[in-house]
Order: C-alpha cells, then sequence, then structure tokens
C-alpha cells in the first residue's frame, strides 16, 4: 500500500496509458461476432475440403475397382 501512496504520479501515468488503450479492446459483443464468424469459416472450409476429397477419390476409387479381378 505504502508504494501506490509513494507515487501518485506514476499511478497517474499507468492510468492515463490504461485510459489510451480502453477504445481498442474487444467488446463482448465483438468477441460474439467473431466466434459465428470463425465458426463458418471452418464449417465451409471443412466442408470444401470433404468436397474435393470426395471428388478426387471417388473417380480413384472406381478404377480400382474395375481393375480387379472378377
Amino acid at each position: 500500500m505504502a508504494a501506490i501512496e509513494a507515487s501518485p504520479q506514476r499511478n497517474s501515468e499507468r492510468l492515463t496509458h490504461i485510459e489510451a488503450i480502453l477504445p481498442y479492446l474487444a467488446t463482448k459483443a465483438d468477441i460474439e461476432r467473431l466466434q459465428s464468424s470463425l465458426i463458418k469459416w471452418i464449417i465451409g472450409t471443412w466442408l470444401a475440403m470433404m468436397t474435393i476429397f470426395v471428388a478426387v477419390l471417388a473417380p480413384l476409387i472406381i478404377y480400382i475397382i474395375s481393375r480387379l479381378p472378377a
């Protein structure tokens, strides 16, 4: 407690610094919006990867099956 009372100038500088940063911090609404956007991107990327995977493997599997001896 003595350290806080001993440096009012330092405390004033720290408070000014914190007040300067506050407007740029994310709010709860910002975080929720980012989370929903991120979830959409993850699902969309997963669907695209699975589509490409099936598009590449389906002809390959059909080719391999057709080459098997009857």
